[in-house]
């Protein structure tokens, strides 16, 4: 038997290291996915700053490297992260991106727990997601994951049972926090290693769960007919470590098919073997090969490939890889605690429970902004997808988040968005962003940040001052600027948008004489309008009402105001009532830009 690489001892009470995987398994989560056909953006590279915020130390994955998704190792003031996104060309594909979220959203929803990697937040850069995980350090041997200490061969047995106690105490948490939760691609590349020998299970990319929804799932009777398995465009497990049932319908399979593939992962970890190993011509002949073995070939017991096996951990691994899922340990718990005898019977160990981590509660209320965050993402991204001319660059995207967080009352996160928006502007870009973000300003008190916001603007182009008119308008009298103020809306021809704000400079200034002859002329050409056009009306007219008291309010403010005004056209006309916007989140009328 080769000799079996170290694995690093847990203390009794692991000292993790700040930060997450990164690794991109070698191999193929079945299928990779083609883009959707838009331009490629570059990847960032080492030392490149990513938001102004998060220094680029070391890039995983990307084109021609892994399938849809790029791993960032960053460094900012709290330390090292590794921050999980998907490929700019992959942005309009939404399937693809809501599935990216759904991992994101189940991963977050996990917590903490030492056996599975943290995901401590999301941010969006660039109009993409970034889930910022915990940074996993590899061994001094340059190890990380159980795949790489499986390359030198088996790993010693009590090892190999510590290392799987820790995978079904991460599980165990996992459905625990996520009801419903299926792995579906647990293998030794997502198992990893940290130095302080706490196994970590990884990506949550193929996840389920009864909180959110699943893409399409393509059957393989339906690639019969398929040279290359690349043209599937779909995902659901890693072959080499898929359950039968798996095989034939991913999308429903439960707990029992990650018992299956932890049956496989720590079958190779004691023998040195893969479960089943197949030679075949094409990736379609292999996969078709696989699932023949899976589903009808009776594995080879673990005690005719390790002779000093004892006899119950054959029994345990064993029935983990039983063709039918009832045949199989009936939980993760129950498989735990099995192996936990094993341990300290066979081996003479004791098993030490891992000291629990509790989030503070700034994490915990990070974790809880991500899901917001993700919420908003996933409604601007079906959004624009459902308009076809939709704007796709960056910054619109961050002032469709904007817009979204206007709508639900989150003004630190509108704030927040509008301000990403302003760092990926393009020439021609961000005369909506700078007004927004001074007018939260002023709403905040905060007079030197919309002063700096607004000045930094007109300095690129004095010639648009029209454009901020609102929010320099509202500076200037905050500060008691009053003469300035109206000798800056005295430049713009009148009407309704300059009367608007010498209403506000009056009223601020105290003006209540001229405040009052500006309200009168205005309500004057108000009632002048509103008889030209009702004495256009006639029977049969189609009219448009917002609400549907709308007609009853305007009878009593005429009544009020133009007692000889005859309404009785209005009585003979059909009146539509539009939808109220408001009860459409999606389309709301903060949304309706889009």
């Amino acid at each position: 038997m080769p000799e079996s690489p170290q694995i690093p001892s847990p203390d009794i009470t692991p000292t993790l290291p700040a930060g997450t995987p990164i690794t991109m398994s070698d191999l193929t989560t079945l299928v990779d996915e083609t883009a959707d056909g838009s331009i490629a953006h570059p990847l960032a590279e080492p030392g490149m700053l990513l938001d102004g915020v998060y220094r680029v130390l070391n890039v995983k994955g990307g084109p021609g490297v892994s399938g849809m998704g790029v791993v960032y190792i960053v460094e900012m003031d709290e330390g090292r992260f590794a921050a999980k996104t998907f490929q700019h060309q992959f942005s309009q594909n939404l399937p693809l991106v809501e599935r990216f979220l759904r991992e994101s959203r189940t991963w977050l929803l996990t917590g903490f727990h030492p056996n599975i990697v943290h995901a401590y937040f999301i941010d969006i850069i660039d109009a993409a997601p970034y889930l910022f995980m915990e940074y996993v350090e590899s061994a001094d041997s340059g190890n990380l994951s159980l795949a790489d200490y499986l390359k030198s061969g088996c790993i010693d047995m009590p090892d190999a049972v510590r290392l799987g106690i820790q995978c079904c105490d991460g599980m165990i948490h996992a459905v625990s926090a996520v009801p419903g939760l299926v792995h579906r691609d647990l293998k030794p590349e997502n198992l990893l290693i940290a130095r302080d020998g706490t196994l970590k299970i990884t990506d949550f990319g193929l996840v389920r769960c009864n909180i959110s929804e699943d893409i399409p799932f393509t059957r393989l009777d339906e690639l019969s007919d398929r040279t290359e398995l690349t043209q599937a465009g779909t995902t659901f497990g890693t072959p080499a470590y898929m359950a039968p049932e798996q095989f034939l319908e991913a999308a429903t399979v439960g707990e029992a098919a990650d018992i299956y593939a932890f049956g496989c992962c720590f079958y190779e970890a004691i023998s040195g073997n893969r479960l089943f190993t197949i030679r075949a011509g094409t990736a379609l002949e292999h996969l078709m090969a696989l699932r023949e073995f899976h589903q009808h070939e009776p594995p080879i017991p673990l005690l005719e490939r390790v002779e000093d096996c004892p006899q119950d951990l054959n029994r345990v691994i064993m029935r983990c890889l039983e063709k039918r899922p009832e045949d199989r340990w009936s939980s993760f718990r129950e498989l735990r605690d099995e192996l936990i005898f094993i341990y300290e019977n066979a081996f003479s160990a004791t098993y030490r429970i891992p000291r629990k981590e509790h989030e503070s509660a700034r994490e915990v209320a990070r974790q809880i902004r991500s899901l917001t965050l993700l919420d908003g993402y996933q409604r601007a991204v079906r959004l624009r997808n459902l308009r076809e001319h939709q704007e796709a660059s960056p910054y619109a995207f961050h002032l469709a988040l904007a817009s979204y967080f206007l709508a639900t009352g989150e003004t630190d996160e509108e704030r927040r968005q509008l301000e990403k928006a302003l760092r990926v502007r393009e020439p021609g870009q961000g005369y909506e962003a700078v007004r927004r973000l001074a007018e939260l300003h002023l709403d905040a008190g905060e007079s030197d940040q919309a002063e700096n916001v607004l000045n930094l603007s007109l300095a690129e182009d004095p010639s648009k001052l029209e454009r901020y008119l609102e929010p320099l308008v509202r500076l200037l009298t905050m500060r008691g600027n009053f003469a300035d103020a109206k000798r800056i809306v005295s430049n713009f021809p009148p009407g309704r948008r300059t009367e608007a704000l010498l209403a506000h400079v009056y009223q601020a200034a105290g003006q209540t004489e001229d405040l009052a002859a500006l309200y009168r002329r205005q309500v004057d050409e108000l009632v002048c309008a509103i008889r030209q056009n009702i004495s256009e009306v006639t029977a049969g007219d189609r009219v448009g009402w917002e609400h549907q008291e709308d007609p009853g309010v305007l009878h009593d403010v005429m009544r009020e105001l133009a007692p000889d005004c005859s309404l009785e056209p209005l009585d003979r006309t059909e009146h539509a009532v539009w939808p109220d916007l408001d009860a459409y989140p999606d389309f709301s009328v903060p949304m309706a830009w889009l």
